[in-house]
């Protein structure tokens, strides 16, 4: 087995971080992200995402485009993903969601949450 060790790449200390779209109301504080890894070309980035109550659009990132694939795991926590068709996707702790940068739809988190984040620019 080989074990190859990748040098965290443009890492860095926990930030908060300004959302497109938030309703989630100000007595929560902002989001935090604390990038783990970005490549050089900046096209994939992995980062630690942390909020107590998280509300607002599927497509908060400003840098979302249709080119833009993301993959979140919650490490803590409980999620509802609503489309833009009124599909509900229920997530908790352990489970993964993809969605495409472009998607439409609103990120519902009624409690504490903890994401392990993975974007990709094609």
């Amino acid at each position: 087995m080989v074990v190859k060790r990748i040098e965290p790449h443009g890492a860095g200390a926990w930030e908060n971080i300004s959302l497109d779209g938030d309703e989630t109301p100000p007595e929560y504080g902002s989001g935090q992200v604390r990038t783990i890894f970005q490549s050089e070309d900046g096209k994939v980035t992995i980062y630690l995402y942390r909020r107590d109550k998280d509300i607002g659009q599927l497509r908060a990132l400003k840098t979302a485009t249709a080119r833009t694939f993301h993959c979140d795991v919650l490490l803590d926590g409980a999620v509802t993903i609503v489309d833009e068709n009124g599909h509900r996707t229920d997530a908790v702790t352990g489970e993964m969601l993809t969605y495409n940068g472009a998607d439409e739809g609103r990120w519902l988190a009624d409690g504490p949450l903890l994401k392990l984040a993975i974007s990709v620019e094609q």
